[in-house]
């Protein structure tokens, strides 16, 4: 997954191995597919976690304003309901959401999703951040990831590692290159070419970008699977923009 030189290879690890006392008893939700119909055509993630809180993500392929019901649980049949919200979203925020969901205990695993109406998007787990002494954490360490240089499986290998705690992504989640640019003869042959064809700068360009990273199958249960810890690099704007 990493052929950027600026990055040298890391392989993927967990920094100590195992799962937070307490959660060790949570199985992961079933790892996603890519969704091919429906309105969850992007799949759920959750980021930016801290010891009572964190985001949970969607986006739907819809038009005009809808407004989304999102569900936390403890448990991944959702036989009891922790939380609700109605999430409002549109054209303006690309169809997106971002719930900041309060009131959570630390270092604990929820269980998440989205509903539009009838449809059900995947499940996805968080996990917040916990507090005091740990005997072991599972970081599992993620960068330089062009979609263009081929399938995201190290995104899969993590989704399915219950090892895993947390992901730590330190950047370069997506490439702002074009179909002149760097890659794209290994993507013409694989069918990975980037979309827009022409290098990012619009916001227009960067939705569609992300959309197109987002549809990875292995992205897609990485993203459900774990809670991520996200970073800038150049990659993000443009190549070397100090």
């Amino acid at each position: 997954m990493n052929t950027d030189p600026l990055c040298p290879p890391v392989s993927r690890r967990t920094a100590i191995g195992g799962v937070m006392a307490g959660t060790a008893a949570l199985s992961l939700p079933g790892i996603v597919q890519a969704d091919t119909s429906g309105p969850f055509l992007h799949g759920v993630a959750s980021g930016d976690p801290d010891a009572t809180s964190i985001v949970l993500w969607t986006r739907v392929t819809a038009t005009g304003g809808v407004t989304l019901v999102g569900e936390i649980a403890g448990d991944p049949d959702f036989a009891t309901i922790m939380a609700r919200a109605e999430l409002p979203t549109g054209p303006d925020s690309d169809h997106t959401v971002k719930w900041l969901a309060h009131g959570l205990a630390p270092g604990q695993a929820y269980y998440y999703r989205f509903k539009l109406g009838t449809a059900i998007s995947p499940t996805g787990r968080a996990r917040t951040l916990p507090t005091g002494r740990l005997d072991r954490l599972g970081i599992a360490l993620a960068s330089c990831s062009n979609y263009a240089f081929g399938y995201f499986n190290a995104y899969e290998t993590i989704a399915h590692d219950p090892s895993v705690d947390f992901v730590l992504h330190t950047g370069d989640y997506i490439y702002e290159y074009g179909h002149d640019g760097w890659g794209d003869d290994v993507a013409s042959t694989i069918g990975r070419r980037h979309d827009p064809a022409h290098e990012i700068v619009s916001l227009s360009d960067y939705r569609r970008r992300h959309a197109q990273y987002k549809t990875d199958a292995g992205a897609q249960a990485m993203h459900a699977a774990h809670t991520f810890l996200a970073c800038w690099d150049d990659h993000e704007s443009a190549n070397n923009p100090w």
